[in-house]
């Protein structure tokens, strides 16, 4: 799994991956009032390692990011997917991200106070 290294510091390591999760009030996740909903159960992995970029410093500056481990395989299915990016040798034209702008968007929670 792909994260932002602030997310695993020395007082919050990342210790637990949920995959699949939307709505965090149900499992499986199923629209209110349908019946015979068949989508698949959250996947809850231990890790067994964070890779934190070498050179990130603080969440300020360059090289947030880290990959996460799990202990266990992860079962793909449709709410559980690869994200992939294209290899080198494509050379598309946005290939190297050196000097343009990215978005980038995701959720978690960092405390019980949020």
């Amino acid at each position: 799994v792909l994260t932002a290294a602030h997310c695993h510091t020395e007082k919050t390591k990342i210790v637990e991956v949920v995959l699949g999760e939307w709505d965090v009030l149900t499992d499986p996740d199923c629209p209110i009032g349908e019946g015979g909903c068949d989508n698949p159960r959250v996947q809850r992995k231990e890790v067994e390692d964070v890779i934190v970029h070498r050179g990130y410093v603080n969440k300020t500056g360059p090289n947030d990011i880290a990959l996460i481990k799990m202990k266990t395989e992860v079962l793909l299915n449709a709410f559980v997917q690869f994200g992939c990016l294209p290899l080198p040798e494509y050379k598309f034209e946005f290939h190297s991200p050196e000097f343009r702008d990215a978005t980038v968007v995701g959720w978690g929670k960092s405390s019980n106070k949020r």
